[in-house]
């Protein structure tokens, strides 16, 4: 299966935060979760950024994406600075479902939309998915 790396911020997208936010994703979009039965299909799941959870420090910047609809869903990704290790965290409500770190961009965004969620919660995933 082809994995679309999502691209990141133009540094020039936001008068005060676009240098910030140019090293993250502008959204992710799961084209298909790793779910056992085959008759599930393409379910494409897209986040986009909650710019207002925006958080940064010395060492770490991170920011939260949400689905469009109400969901339990949702993903925080995080850029160490001294590591240069990127990290990206999926939630079903407040239960981390998959975590992937790499100190390559391209690496862990592929990871993570490979990895999606866990399917062991396969059942509430779906119910919590919603459509775009």
């Amino acid at each position: 299966m082809h994995i679309e790396i999502p691209s990141r911020f133009p540094a020039d997208w936001h008068h005060q935060l676009g240098t910030r936010l140019a090293p993250f994703p502008r959204c992710f979009t799961f084209h298909r979760l790793r779910i056992d039965s085959p008759d599930v299909g393409p379910l494409p799941l897209t986040f986009w950024p909650d710019l207002a959870s925006f958080v940064e420090d010395q060492r770490t910047a991170q920011l939260l994406y949400l689905r469009t609809i109400p969901s339990d869903l949702s993903i925080c990704v995080a850029f160490h600075k001294a590591s240069q290790e990127w990290q990206v965290r999926l939630y079903h409500d407040c239960e981390l479902m998959s975590a992937t770190c790499a100190s390559d961009y391209e690496q862990v965004m592929s990871a993570a939309l490979t990895h999606g969620f866990c399917a062991a919660d396969t059942a509430s995933m779906l119910a919590a998915a919603g459509n775009d």
